[in-house]
């Protein structure tokens, strides 16, 4: 993941609680009204709700997706602030298919007293994320 410098560090520590797997540290940084809203069309689409919601949506990313690797390239906004966005590039292998994975995301995150209160991805193009996890 690529060292973004911002004035606020919290996303910083997020993501890092994130890479790490560490789960007390990145429920310490959840809000607890946490919302990740995927879209509806991909294998792990939905609405999850809470850090429970944020660890079963992990858990169907990780499942459709083999060696899943994120890298942030760039902060949209201000990262000290409520609302910006991460351009990030997502790559690995799509566990049904075995295609490879190399495609551009953005995540809107939102905070509120401090603590992540939402993440919503857009990927570059919906229509070959789905190609690459569901059509064999």
């Amino acid at each position: 993941m690529t060292n973004i410098k911002t004035r606020d560090s919290r996303i910083e520590r997020l993501l890092a609680a994130l890479r790490s797997g560490d789960a007390a540290q990145i429920e310490a940084l959840c809000h607890p009204d946490m919302v990740v809203e995927d879209p509806e069309s991909l294998p792990y689409g939905g609405v999850y709700r809470g850090f429970a919601g944020m660890c079963e949506v992990s858990a169907k990313l990780f499942a459709a997706v083999t060696d899943w690797k994120v890298e942030t390239e760039r902060i949209i906004g201000d990262a000290g602030g409520e609302d910006f966005v991460l351009v990030q590039r997502m790559t690995g292998r799509a566990t049904s298919t075995g295609r490879p994975i190399d495609m551009s995301i953005l995540e809107h995150y939102r905070f509120r007293d401090g603590l992540l209160v939402s993440i919503r991805p857009y990927y570059w193009d919906t229509k070959a994320i789905i190609g690459l996890l569901c059509e064999k």
